[in-house]
């Protein structure tokens, strides 16, 4: 019998804010990202250290983040979450069986902006 996870609603304490990134173009033909906010839930947010990467030979350590939260079908992988004031890329998504409640995997990325 597969495990099933024990989802306390207790824990849902943290808001989290689901932004859609909306790709336009600008004058010069440059690509420009707004975020625009589609909704925001409460969750249990664990952060973890996510693997190091080295950039211009500097090392930089990107914090990855799971959310627990109620199952939004609108929300995808071209999303990004805000946690605390920092954004966060979508991962991945994955309903927990037999619940309305999903876990979301999420990642610090730097940004070009």
């Amino acid at each position: 019998m597969a495990e099933v996870d024990k989802i306390n609603v207790g824990d849902f304490d943290q808001l989290v804010v689901f932004k859609e990134a909306i790709k336009t173009k600008g004058v010069k033909s440059q690509i420009i990202t707004t975020y625009v906010e589609r909704m925001k839930a409460y969750g249990d947010v664990e952060l973890s250290p996510a693997a190091e990467s080295t950039i211009n030979d500097n090392v930089i350590s990107l914090d990855k983040i799971t959310i627990t939260t109620y199952a939004f079908k609108s929300i995808n992988t071209k999303w990004v979450v805000e946690w605390l004031n920092e954004i966060y890329d979508i991962v991945s998504i994955r309903p927990i069986k037999g619940t309305i409640f999903s876990k979301i995997e999420a990642q610090k990325m730097l940004r070009n902006e």
